[in-house]
């Protein structure tokens, strides 16, 4: 990383979190990308939404405050704020939490290592059985709720630390557990009248939930192609209807089931273990031709368990049958083999693209 971004101490500015101005980085790529951050203000109490298209540089806004620019590229601009440093006063939550969660240890040593009291563990009553599960076994949604029992934990008892970035946080939580987790950020700002918050999302309704805990401190910035600015006048929806009032697509598929006879895939009394415990119990179902079906439930009631107890990845699994194009599988499949007949898109990028 080339370039150098100049922190300054303002102490006239008791309510000022952090003020950025002509933040740049290049990621000195073929096609020129960088992003750019004119000016910002970060003051106390504020909560910012900030939202974008994937890749329109949010995550990148989140690394160049904290001067942790991609390794080739050129970093500029100034900041200002209360605390000695920008790292000394900041805090993030990362957008992919299995990155700095060790696979090899169980979730109970990761949290005592990390400092964590298990009495204190901030986690939900049904996550409670995965302190005895490795970090590996563990679902995208399981991991999201570990890292952010150490994070939450961590700034709880951090009086320094002003502002808080959080990355796409609500990412692979359930309805409940996203909500829980807006209460006790929410709690948290009124226990640290000092700190701003920035929060990144898709989730139009978990954004449009920051603005009744933040008041007037409620602001939103827009991500656009690398620029970082003001949020635009958005038009009026094009249908006015709330989302659960709209009508569901055709889950039908124009395929001809008249030549196939036999379902593309059979699962008979599915059962798979996880350090001793029964995640999925005799599951049955079939899926013919033109058919989709969709799997919904909390975080760890097992629902990527039970696609990768079909996939064969599973260190145990007790099957009475799978039968995936007319072919019953065998415990010698291997990925390849299932590849021929199934294509698997896993729930954490981190698994299907390993470093």
């Amino acid at each position: 990383t080339t370039g150098r971004m100049r922190f300054t101490q303002r102490r006239d500015e008791p309510g000022l979190v952090l003020r950025g101005k002509n933040l740049r980085i290049d990621l000195g790529t073929r096609s020129g990308y960088h992003m750019e951050a004119p000016g910002f203000t970060f003051s106390a109490q504020d909560v910012v939404w900030l939202s974008g298209a994937s890749g329109s540089g949010k995550s990148l806004f989140f690394k160049c405050i904290l001067g942790l620019a991609p390794e080739g590229s050129t970093i500029g601009g100034a900041l200002e704020g209360v605390g000695k440093n920008i790292l000394a006063q900041t805090d993030l939550i990362f957008q992919a939490p299995s990155v700095y969660l060790f696979p090899y240890l169980p979730v109970h040593r990761v949290l005592v290592e990390a400092g964590v009291p298990l009495e204190q563990a901030d986690l939900p009553k049904q996550a409670m059985p995965i302190l005895d599960q490795f970090i590996r076994h563990c679902s995208a949604g399981e991991r999201r709720l570990i890292f952010l029992s150490l994070f939450l934990y961590r700034i709880r008892h951090s009086a320094e630390k002003r502002l808080l970035l959080c990355d796409e946080p609500d990412a692979s939580l359930d309805e409940a557990n996203r909500e829980r987790m807006l209460v006790n950020i929410g709690r948290l700002r009124r226990q640290r009248p000092k700190l701003a918050v920035v929060y990144i999302t898709h989730d139009k309704e978990v954004g449009a939930a920051l603005g009744p805990f933040a008041g007037e401190s409620f602001r939103r910035l827009y991500a656009e192609q690398g620029r970082i600015g003001a949020m635009p006048p958005q038009p009026p929806p094009s249908d006015p209807r709330p989302p659960g009032s709209r009508p569901v697509p055709d889950a039908t598929c124009s395929a001809d089931t008249t030549r196939a006879t036999a379902p593309l895939l059979e699962v008979s009394d599915l059962t798979v273990c996880v350090e001793d415990r029964v995640i999925v119990a005799n599951r049955s179902f079939r899926l013919e031709v033109g058919q989709r079906i969709a799997i919904v439930g909390r975080n760890g009631s097992g629902k990527s368990t039970l696609l990768r107890g079909i996939m064969n990845i599973m260190p145990r699994e007790r099957i009475s049958r799978v039968v995936v194009g007319g072919n019953q599988r065998s415990k010698s499949w291997g990925y390849r083999k299932l590849g021929e007949h199934i294509s698997y898109l896993f729930e954490d990028s981190e698994q299907s693209f390993p470093r």
